[in-house]
């Protein structure tokens, strides 16, 4: 047999990466969902004591730490001693670009039912999340104390740099007004406005999904210019301002809701 024969296929390495993956992206979430970084604010840990603070198995614990440490996260500073690396404090909370409320929105405990049920939604077309919850997404994080906050988080994280570009790619100053539908957190008319000083804006979302936007907006210094609105976009949207705009709306519904969507939209 020739060596050749022994040695592993491409194909198979790239699966195999893949499923690896899993193990990786599952560690990560332990991580966030914990608040690990968090831990380490006041700067280097020692592993046996972070463990007892809280309530973890020391050895297992440590081992843990050792895998960040090769993902990355975590440096190793001395024996059994570990620091946040600059990836490791993007995961605080709160730090800038929301990556740890991204992280538990992408693969966290929220949405881990829907993979689990990917073969009910392969056979039926209806989405796996409705059969372990019993209701929509939507409809969920508006019942579940604390999950619109979070989802207006992962909205930010997800987005990234798109919002600053957008509004550094379109002139919007011929405009005096601006409707964002479906706006969220005020994410994508903040950076606008702050970029167009002569435009204010209206933002329009369910009342618990905005209910942290002037906060957000208060950061890029234009509260002032907006009017926070609650309202669906089933249902209506504000009347008479100059322009309205959608962003990541459309692909959350079906074709009869997107056509319901853009047809109260257009005859605005």
């Amino acid at each position: 047999m020739a060596s050749r024969d022994l040695e592993t296929p491409p194909e198979v390495v790239k699966l195999l990466e893949i499923a690896w993956g899993y193990w990786a992206s599952q560690v990560l979430r332990q991580t966030a969902e914990m608040g690990l970084a968090d831990n380490f604010a006041s700067g280097p840990r020692d592993a046996d004591e972070l463990a007892g603070e809280l309530g973890l198995h020391g050895p297992t614990f440590r081992r843990f730490l050792r895998t960040l440490t090769g993902m990355g996260i975590l440096t190793e500073v001395g024996p059994r001693r570990y620091a946040l690396t600059s990836m490791g404090e993007a995961l605080k909370t709160g730090a800038p670009g929301f990556a740890r409320s991204t992280i538990i929105g992408l693969i966290g405990k929220l949405v881990s039912p829907a993979w689990e049920n990917l073969d009910y939604s392969l056979k039926t077309g209806e989405p796996g999340f409705e059969k372990h919850y019993g209701k929509g997404l939507f409809e969920h994080i508006m019942e579940t104390p604390g999950l619109p906050s979070l989802f207006s988080e992962i909205m930010v994280g997800i987005h990234g740099t798109e919002p600053p570009a957008v509004a550094q790619a379109y002139d919007f100053s011929g405009i005096g007004s601006l409707v964002d539908v479906g706006g969220a957190s005020g994410n994508m008319l903040g950076h606008i406005l702050s970029r167009h000083q002569g435009v204010t804006g209206v933002l329009y979302d369910l009342p618990h999904v905005v209910a942290d936007a002037p906060a957000l907006l208060g950061k890029f210094g234009v509260a002032d210019r907006v009017a926070v609105q609650g309202g669906s976009f089933f249902e209506g949207v504000p009347e008479g301002y100059d322009a309205y705009l959608m962003s990541h709306i459309i692909h959350d519904w079906d074709e009869q809701e997107c056509a319901t969507i853009l047809g109260i939209a257009i005859a605005r």
